[in-house]
């Protein structure tokens, strides 16, 4: 019976002209191979692609060509409901597992209601029946059923602390120049406040921007509040 449950796994890949559907594919490809199930990549055709660059239209045709490489069925669709088209193939097709993209730039990052992550969202509500793998440009795997991608790998997770300590490091270094010239504390604090809006953007983890919230008001407590170099605040005389 568990035999039968495994073969009728089907996995469905989204393809696109990003520099990262490649990596893409290989997961999906590994993830359909560990279930022994089918493997179908899929890409939808909108009106935009008329205009598609050179360089993009050549880097889809070989993600398309990994794809089968893989192993994987090609699918292509014409239409502009790209989430919608993606759930209506997944429900025809008995597709149960399905693996997209997610764009981690500094834009999406800033603007987190941006296209693509509406799409994902509308796709998860759109195809409640299959699991959706949501894979980040950079890091790990992430479940929809996850709230927050909190699964990253161990040296992101070190590269976000090494660059977290080091903005504040020029944070607090930006606080001595200001102090040293009279600047009053409450700009320095605006400082710290920046500079931690900036590690939450540029950083994978939430756990990596909630240290770095709790360490920028040690730090000032620290090196600016009287007396200086404790964690006493204002020495009453």
């Amino acid at each position: 019976m568990s035999s039968e449950k495994v073969q009728t796994e089907h996995v469905l890949v989204c393809l696109s002209p990003s520099p990262s559907n490649e990596r893409l594919i290989r997961r999906a490809a590994r993830l359909s191979e560990a279930f022994q199930g089918y493997f179908t990549a899929l890409y939808i055709e909108t009106p935009d692609d008329r205009s598609l660059p050179d360089e993009d239209r050549q880097r889809l045709e070989s993600n398309e060509k990994l794809a089968q490489k893989l192993g994987a069925q090609l699918e292509i669709i014409q239409g502009s409901n790209v989430a919608g088209m993606i759930a209506e193939y997944a429900r025809a097709s008995g597709v149960t597992k399905i693996v997209i993209g997610r764009s981690t730039s500094f834009r999406s990052r800033l603007y987190p209601g941006g296209k693509n992550r509406k799409l994902i969202d509308t796709l998860i509500l759109l195809a409640p029946d299959a699991d959706v793998y949501i894979i980040p440009d950079q890091g790990q795997a992430v479940s929809s059923s996850l709230p927050l991608p909190v699964h990253v790998e161990a040296g992101s997770v070190l590269h976000d602390f090494l660059f977290s300590a080091f903005m504040l490091g020029i944070c607090s270094l930006i606080g001595w120049f200001f102090q040293s010239v009279n600047g009053a504390e409450s700009n320095i604090i605006v400082f710290y406040i920046f500079f931690v809006f900036l590690i939450s953007i540029r950083t994978a983890s939430w756990i990596c921007s909630l240290c770095a919230s709790a360490a920028s008001v040690f730090i000032f407590n620290f090196l600016f509040t009287s007396p200086h170099f404790s964690l006493r605040a204002y020495d009453a005389k």
